[in-house]
């Protein structure tokens, strides 16, 4: 890790360039632009101390959308690489749940951008103002997103998540529901063996699958992230099946024991976060489209 200092207007990284590190803020503020330079330049956000930005050029390979620029005197950053997070893995697991939290709210941030474009695709008649920001990340990402984004399976770790330290397992026989739509959640859960059902509106008439989930899958960590209630209900589809409850307060010790884990879990918080990515550029595309 690396400290840097940048002073107000300071080009922290440049938009398209092909990144290797990504930063957290300790002081100031930074503001993230794309076109920056340009008339038409617009700011997607700015980033406050505590918050980290960059993220997606080192867990995606992904080019950088916007420039990173700093908005005061005397801003400074924390550079951090795709090393230094598999060092957290073994020597500081509370920066990796720092990651992790973070990584949650850019999930949380970008389903309620997604939420936005679709709402305005609904009234097929979007407000060019309301959009302008969603038309920027339209047009910075517009050449290279189907390319980087095409795939959208799992991130292989060549490991079982069965293998090594586990706190909590739990056997579910087949039909029991392991979560329900609309509660709190507290937890995620990892399944190690059997299959789960994932829907909403389950046990009425309005029931839908979503998608059933197999063994090595993640589900239910914004519930564990931040509290959020569920979306869905989880059912279990054989009998014993086999899941793994992943609490908060477990996380410091899970990650030392089995630093594998979560290893695991960063892969399938970046993966969602790419698909998310990608649905949400198809849908900025489409308004995009619209309004022309």
């Amino acid at each position: 890790m690396t400290e840097k200092q940048f002073n107000n207007g300071d080009v922290i990284f440049k938009q398209n360039e092909l990144g290797k590190t990504f930063y957290k803020v300790i002081k100031g503020r930074v503001n993230i632009i794309v076109d920056f330079g340009e008339d038409d330049a617009c700011i997607l956000t700015q980033v406050e101390p505590g918050k980290f930005f960059g993220e997606m050029a080192v867990l995606e390979s992904f080019p950088r959308s916007a420039s990173a620029v700093a908005a005061e005197d005397g801003t400074t950053v924390e550079e951090m690489s795709a090393e230094d997070i598999n060092g957290f893995m073994k020597n500081d697991t509370a920066k990796l749940i720092e990651i992790m939290d973070f990584l949650g709210d850019r999930i949380r941030a970008l389903t309620a951008d997604y939420n936005d474009v679709t709402e305005a695709l609904r009234e097929k008649n979007p407000d060019g103002k309301k959009m302008r920001r969603h038309f920027a990340f339209h047009k910075a990402n517009r050449k290279s997103v189907d390319a980087l984004l095409a795939e959208n399976g799992s991130l292989p770790t060549g490991k079982k998540h069965s293998e090594g330290f586990s706190k909590n397992v739990a056997a579910f026989s087949k039909n029991t529901v392991i979560c329900r739509e609309g509660e709190t959640g507290e937890c995620m859960y990892d399944i190690h063996s059997g299959r789960v059902g994932i829907y909403t509106g389950y046990g009425t008439d309005k029931q839908q699958e979503l998608t059933v989930l197999y063994p090595d899958t993640f589900f239910g960590e914004m519930g564990m992230i931040s509290n959020e209630a569920r979306s869905a209900t989880a059912v279990a589809l054989d009998d014993e099946t086999t899941i793994e409850i992943i609490r908060r307060e477990d996380l410091d010790e899970l990650f030392t024991q089995n630093p594998a884990k979560a290893d695991m879990i960063i892969r399938h918080l970046s993966n969602r976060l790419r698909g998310l990515t990608k649905q949400y550029a198809q849908a900025c595309e489409k308004v995009y489209e619209t309004a022309e």
